[in-house]
């Protein structure tokens, strides 16, 4: 019940009106004020973490999908500057060799089917020569100095 010392008055187009004093003590005003702020503080929380989701997705939605490889279905394959950043299936035993190709190239050559047999100059672990089983892949890289690198699931 709203006692008359809990009202002030005022006159608004001609009329007495009473209208509710702040009745609310100090103590319980800093608890509503914290309450207040802990909402508009909870709001800008969720504001910030949608933007950052949204950054996110838009950061996901702009990575291009990975290049598939290109299945190849042939006995000799020359690997030449122009497939650089490529991908290669191969689909039958297959001998692979290089030509031109500059420092930073790198291309990346999958196992399939048959074996698959590296020729020419190149380092590897062991100077292995063969990828090692079907679906497994082999990396070719050349350095700087020029080196051709192969690495990946390699055997003798």
């Amino acid at each position: 019940m709203v006692t008359k010392d809990q009202l002030d008055s005022t006159v608004i187009n001609g009329q007495k009106v009473y209208i509710l004093k702040n009745v609310l003590t100090d103590p319980q005003l800093q608890v509503l004020n914290k309450a207040s702020a802990d909402a508009s503080n909870a709001v800008a929380t969720n504001a910030t973490q949608e933007t950052r989701i949204k950054n996110v997705e838009t950061g996901l939605a702009s990575i291009p999908a990975a290049k598939q490889p290109e299945k190849l279905d042939i006995s000799s394959f020359i690997v030449t500057q122009s497939q650089n950043g490529g991908r290669f299936q191969l689909t039958k035993t297959c001998t692979v060799s290089f030509s031109g190709l500059q420092p930073g190239f790198h291309c990346d050559i999958y196992r399939e089917g048959g074996e698959v047999t590296f020729t020419g100059t190149f380092k590897s672990k062991l100077k292995y020569k063969r990828i090692q089983t079907q679906w497994a892949k082999a990396t070719i890289d050349v350095m700087i100095d020029g080196t051709i690198y192969i690495t990946g699931d390699l055997k003798q």
